[in-house]
């Protein structure tokens, strides 16, 4: 990463320092991270679920004051933190510690509480405070949950052209960036219906499952995978209905259901200069033949752009996070491709975790894969440690 020279962010408070946010006064006054966060979350309630492969769990102990006239509101929705990824991801929806930081603060008075927050690189976490309720950048805040964390920063992204893709008519084509308001946009490929549903979750599996044709339902399914750039100088939202299929008039078919986004989904809120690939996924109707889609991140503040999916773009380097068939056999050693990576017990994404792996841990492939709930397991050792175990192949890589 390098520094942040962005003007119009707040500066970042340093944890156990306090930072001004409007009327608010937030200071980070405790973090937990790995393991204890973990068995924190677990314990505060049992319907809790373990951190999702590639992120983990961290608790942030939060002191915040009203120095306002008025009683406030203080919601968890109001923060959301990030690592070095760039993906601002909300509070987690789980029941945390107690107390939680959430509720009525008077004039004057000080809640104290945690914070259940996700992130892929704890060493590098910040917390980002936006007040929903009270708006604008006046009462935005950013500090540090790690001794020296900085907010992340990004190479500078190319600009596209800002007339490809603005006429229906003559649309972009696939592999080429368009811009659409603050967002750099380009459609790297298509994927096939069942494609769609190898790299799905039990959730829109289960769509096809309760099908009385389960190849037809799966044949209807059109997967887009994307790359976004977040060029404004804010946080930003690309949103799940960001990109939606058209007629060739750039209307945007209305009755087309948008399904359940392969993993990993492109939509999330991403900070300035940030990039996110990942998929997006629609079921095609007779009539719509799937052809033409539209890029609107906001349908108030942006202009549409138009990209033709017929096409197809090889990139000269696979895309980051991109699916692909991992062909390996017991015996030989593969590597894991990013952070907090979880060795479980089981192949299961609720099997224990036995522990979390760092980027480029080298593990030796112990038999064969295992399909379980949407996923391809590898039964594994860590070389180092000898810890066995089972990691999602997303995660890994032949050795080089």
């Amino acid at each position: 990463m390098q520094t942040q020279t962005t003007s119009s962010l707040p500066a970042l408070t340093p944890i156990g320092q306090t930072a001004t946010a409007g009327p608010w006064r937030l200071a980070v006054v405790e973090v937990v991270s790995g393991d204890e966060a973990a068995n924190r979350i677990a314990s505060a309630n049992a319907g809790n679920t373990t951190a999702p492969d590639g992120v983990g769990y961290l608790l942030a102990h939060v002191q915040a004051t009203n120095t306002g006239s008025t009683p406030l509101i203080l919601n968890m929705a109001d923060f959301g933190a990030t690592g070095s990824d760039g993906v601002l991801r909300p509070a987690a929806s789980l029941a945390g510690p107690t107390p939680e930081l959430q509720g009525t603060v008077q004039p004057g008075a000080t809640l104290d509480g945690w914070l259940p927050m996700l992130v892929d690189d704890p060493s590098a976490a910040t917390l980002w405070f936006e007040s929903i309720l009270l708006g604008g950048d006046w009462d935005s805040a950013i500090l540090g949950l790690s001794e020296g964390a900085a907010i992340p920063s990004f190479p500078p992204a190319a600009d596209p052209d800002s007339d490809a893709g603005a006429d229906p008519g003559s649309p972009a084509a696939v592999g080429t960036a368009v811009r659409a308001g603050d967002w750099a946009v380009t459609v790297i490929r298509t994927g096939s219906g069942q494609e769609v549903y190898d790299n799905s979750d039990y959730g829109l599996r289960a769509l096809a499952q309760s099908a009385q044709d389960q190849s037809t339902e799966i044949s209807t399914w059109l997967g887009v995978y994307l790359r976004v750039t977040n060029l404004s100088d804010r946080p930003a939202d690309f949103s799940p209905n960001a990109l939606m299929l058209c007629d060739t008039d750039g209307e945007v078919w209305d009755n087309i259901l948008a399904l359940n986004a392969p993993i990993p989904d492109v939509a999330r809120r991403l900070v300035p200069g940030a990039t996110r690939e990942g998929w997006a996924a629609f079921q095609l109707k007779p009539y719509s033949p799937g052809t033409l889609a539209r890029v609107a991140p906001s349908a108030i503040a942006d202009a549409p752009r138009y990209v033709s999916l017929s096409g197809s773009a090889t990139p000269a380097t696979a895309p980051v996070g991109t699916p692909t068939a991992l062909s390996v056999a017991a015996g030989d050693t593969v590597v894991t491709t990013d952070s907090q990576i979880n060795l479980r017990a089981e192949p299961s994404a609720t099997g224990a975790i036995v522990t979390e792996l760092g980027k480029d841990t080298k593990l030796t492939i112990t038999g064969d894969a295992i399909e379980a709930e949407g996923y391809t397991w590898y039964p594994v050792t860590v070389v180092d440690s000898g810890e066995s175990g089972f990691v999602v192949s997303t995660f890994l890589a032949k050795a080089p």
